[in-house]
């Protein structure tokens, strides 16, 4: 039991440098990565339904712009992780 315990944190210390690398490179790469009419990357999330439940709450709480998530990475191939812009 304690074997499965500590390949389980592994697994969710490697998602997030995962995710980490992944915004990082997307930031890195600037403005390009944004769809048009998007004014802000606000996350990367490995669901879609997490991606959108935190652009809805900022927009309800934040006042940030309509959410939106994309699954694509910083060429616009797509990927498993989701970037939401508002």
């Amino acid at each position: 039991m304690h074997h499965s315990t500590l390949q389980g944190d592994r697994l969710r210390a490697t998602r997030k440098i995962i995710a980490t690398a992944a915004l990082a490179g997307g930031l890195a790469l600037g403005v390009g990565v944004m769809p048009a009419h998007a004014t802000a990357l606000r996350g990367v999330y490995f669901t879609q339904s997490e991606c959108f439940r935190v652009g809805w709450y900022g927009h309800d709480n934040y006042g940030w712009g309509w959410p939106e998530c994309l699954q694509q990475d910083q060429y616009g191939q797509p990927q498993s992780l989701w970037f939401l812009y508002s």
